[in-house]
């Protein structure tokens, strides 16, 4: 157990508490939006990628998590603007006690999301400097890095 993963174990917790208090519709619409941002980030990753290495002089490793943050923030972007839809809808059709505990449910499903892009991002990066801290040394990186397609 490194630093990483005591971070990410004070992470969890800490987001649980806070989506307690920010409620599902809230928490909700994060999740979707950190979710679909990484996986659209993971499956546009390659081309980006790809273009990087083609037109600057970068890495392999380096072109490969430039183009997978560049495209989960993309992604990120388009999604925020749905944001009032949804909560709307949410706080019109879940009762207000079940609001409270589903949102620290869902924030701490956020906050595991944003640990496995974390570790995505250092474990596709052959050339990052925390490459080796996150991915390979931490217990948390390298039980996410089992499941994580090879790149």
């Amino acid at each position: 157990m490194n630093g990483f993963d005591l971070l990410a174990v004070i992470g969890l917790g800490w987001s649980a508490r806070r989506g307690y208090r920010r409620g599902l519709s809230e928490e909700l619409f994060r999740l979707l939006r950190l979710g679909l941002a990484l996986l659209a980030g993971t499956g546009l990753y390659h081309w980006v990628a790809g273009g990087l290495a083609a037109i600057t002089p970068l890495s392999e490793g380096l072109s490969q998590s430039i183009g997978f943050a560049g495209s989960t923030v993309g992604v990120w972007l388009l999604l925020s603007r749905l944001r009032r839809l949804l909560r709307r809808t949410v706080e019109d059709r879940v009762a207000a006690g079940w609001a409270q505990t589903g949102g620290a449910i869902l924030a701490t499903a956020k906050s595991l999301l944003a640990i496995v892009g974390i570790v995505a991002t250092a474990y596709v990066g052959s050339g990052l400097p925390f490459r080796e801290a996150i991915a390979e040394n931490s217990w948390i990186g390298h039980a996410i890095s089992r499941v994580l397609p090879q790149p």
